[in-house]
């Protein structure tokens, strides 16, 4: 049995992952920070269901943790990006470090998804993220013997955020003037089709170790904001990029409005209920 630690575990991203890797047959330790905790989430829990792979913890107890060997670690900073806390992060560092100084010798690899715009040369959250973060980065190397990136564009599907514009548009209407999101306006992956890829990608051998999610049809973004019934045509290229990744193509097979379909199904039949799944402030979010 393969072996897996996720933190965030109960966030968007790090959800997903736990539910995935439990489907491919992992083992999984999820870690999440207390502050984060909602109500929602034992609606969330009840999708996993009764299942003795899967045991979860607060991040506060990552000291108290023994690892299995071969224990692969997975990071989604994604959802760091997307509820951006200085004091969770700050927190959070304290908790992997403390995670990894008593299983270093146990983590086979480390595997950080960060959202693509982590590799732009910008401001803002992201840059305080990076600049948070930078030091638990060069602590890895030390660490273990391999660390992957993987960069995702906008992931969607149940449970999305409203930071992000899909769920703002699906709760609110599409009155673009007075949003303001965290969306890579480029890309876009329903989130199981690029977790079940990038889980997959991560246990095979690989030269080099930083990726990029990229939709295998162009302009998947617009497309998918124009299922919503809203027409934006975005002009340019994406940012600079400060390294160089590998290009992974992601063919997401199912019609582009199935996978919308499935989130706005989700909200109309049981997100609507969870009040507190507005918890999160658009004062916090950068329009682009």
């Amino acid at each position: 049995m393969h072996h897996a630690v996720v933190w965030n575990a109960q966030q968007f991203l790090g959800f997903m992952l736990c539910k995935n890797l439990l489907e491919k047959g992992y083992e999984v330790i999820a870690f999440d920070q207390q502050e984060w905790l909602r109500d929602y989430h034992e609606e969330k829990w009840l999708e996993v269901g009764r299942n003795a792979n899967i045991s979860f913890w607060e991040s506060e107890e990552a000291n108290r943790l023994d690892a299995v060997p071969s224990t692969i670690c997975f990071i989604p900073i994604f959802d760091f990006y997307i509820e951006y806390d200085k004091r969770v992060i700050e927190k959070w560092k304290h908790s992997y470090q403390a995670f990894l100084n008593k299983n270093r010798d146990k983590v086979e690899k480390i595997v950080w998804i960060a959202p693509k715009q982590f590799l732009e040369s910008n401001h803002g959250t992201l840059e305080k993220l990076r600049s948070s973060l930078n030091s638990v980065f060069h602590d890895d190397s030390a660490t273990v013997d391999e660390v992957r990136w993987y960069y995702v564009p906008t992931l969607f599907g149940p449970w999305q955020p409203n930071t992000l514009l899909f769920q703002q548009i699906i709760q609110n209407g599409s009155r673009m003037d007075e949003m303001n999101y965290l969306d890579d306006t480029f890309d876009a992956l329903f989130i199981e089709t690029a977790v079940n890829f990038l889980i997959d990608h991560v246990k095979s051998p690989a030269a080099d170790s930083h990726f990029i999610l990229q939709n295998k049809e162009s302009g998947a973004w617009n497309a998918y904001l124009s299922l919503l019934g809203v027409e934006r045509s975005m002009k340019g290229k994406p940012k600079e990029m400060l390294n160089d990744a590998v290009s992974l193509i992601v063919d997401e097979e199912e019609p582009f409005v199935n996978h919308i379909m499935r989130q706005r199904q989700w909200w109309e039949m049981q997100g609507k209920y969870f009040t507190s799944f507005n918890h999160l402030s658009r004062s916090s979010c950068t329009k682009k």
